[in-house]
């Protein structure tokens, strides 16, 4: 049998009807061998137990985590997007990985093929959707299917983890002092004149065009065969409601979302 050349990354937390929808299309549309790795975030909507009944996937629960903390340490340094792509990625041995967002259908195969004959092809470093910059926001090659070479990210020693930067020390002070939300939303970057917003995956891409990496914009005939649904997860959920916090229910946006993954899933009922 054929060793492995990739690893998949994924981090969940809770949005277990989207994260159902992702591992059931990649499960169909992905024939190829790889491993598959899927570190859960606290999910306490079922997600991680669904995770746990595929045993082609490798779960690794946020208690196994915590677990390898040195003392006083919190779990801020494993928990965020960033920060678990960050503590996986360092622990892969195939030649490359793939980042994989939890909110994420695929449609047709051959996409991951696809993907590594043209990084082998082309000798590149980092092949994914290219998303530019735009009013503070730093641009970057988007993690929700986003392929890397092993050897090339562990030399940089970077990070996936998003921050922001902020020239101006009153506008420093004053993003220090702001009451602190779950998410950044673009308004708010916005509204500060010198600040950089560094999304997940956006100092990573610096960091390549630092460094003499290749890396290319991912083709429209590969990106054809998956969709990403966006915003699924990563929304801090109350364990008496089962929704976020302060909010009568989801968005209609979000419900639409919901929706349409239900009906999606039913396509999928033999391999969810």
């Amino acid at each position: 049998m054929t060793a492995p050349a990739v690893t998949v990354l994924c981090a969940t937390r809770n949005a277990r009807a989207a994260v159902r929808l992702t591992f059931a299309s990649f499960r169909r549309y992905t024939p190829e061998p790889c491993l598959v790795w899927v570190a859960d975030n606290g999910s306490i909507d079922g997600t991680l137990e669904d995770l746990l009944a595929l045993p082609w996937l490798t779960v690794i629960p946020l208690g196994a985590r915590r677990s390898l903390l040195p003392p006083q340490a919190g779990d801020a340094q494993i928990t965020g997007h960033g920060a678990t792509l960050d503590w996986l990625a360092v622990r892969v041995r195939t030649p490359f990985f793939l980042t994989l967002d939890s909110d994420v259908e695929f449609l047709a195969s051959g996409w991951l093929t696809d993907m590594l004959d043209l990084m082998v092809g082309e000798g590149l470093d980092a092949l994914g959707v290219y998303e530019p910059g735009f009013q503070g926001y730093r641009p970057r090659l988007a993690p929700y299917v986003l392929l890397l070479r092993t050897a090339t990210f562990q030399a940089l020693g970077t990070s996936f983890q998003p921050f922001v930067r902020i020239e101006d020390a009153e506008e420093a002070r004053r993003w220090q002092a702001r009451p602190r939300g779950f998410r950044v939303e673009f308004e708010e970057i916005a509204s500060y004149r010198t600040a950089a917003f560094y999304p997940t995956a956006a100092y990573l891409f610096e960091r390549l065009q630092e460094s003499d990496a290749r890396w290319r914009d991912l083709p429209e005939a590969i990106a054809a065969k998956f969709q990403h649904l966006g915003h699924m997860s990563w929304a801090p959920v109350r364990p008496d409601t089962g929704r976020a916090p302060g909010a009568d229910g989801p968005t209609r946006e979000q419900a639409a979302k919901l929706a349409y993954v239900q009906e999606r899933l039913r396509a999928y009922r033999d391999d969810a």
